[in-house]
């Protein structure tokens, strides 16, 4: 996704996501017992930005998920969940 002037947003640039994914698994790595759950597999099939994935709209606005969404993400983290 990009700004009204077609650049990507500084939450966008991949540098800043890599660092950010090291610090997050960094802060998992140091706390046992907790995992990191990297929705990205199912929010970005083939690492690609989408606003829909199977058929329903997975973003409400680019950023946020959708209500519906929210309630797979929250599935998903229960122990057990794939």
């Amino acid at each position: 996704m990009s700004s009204p002037d077609g650049s990507p947003y500084p939450e966008d640039n991949p540098v800043r996501v890599t660092v950010w994914n090291r610090l997050l698994r960094a802060v998992v790595a140091a706390h046992p017992g907790t995992q990191v759950l990297d929705l990205n597999r199912k929010l970005c099939p083939n690492g690609t930005f989408t606003w829909t994935v199977d058929g329903a709209q997975v973003r409400s606005d680019g950023i946020r998920l959708t209500a519906a969404r929210s309630a797979v993400a929250g599935a998903l983290a229960r122990p057990g969940s794939s």
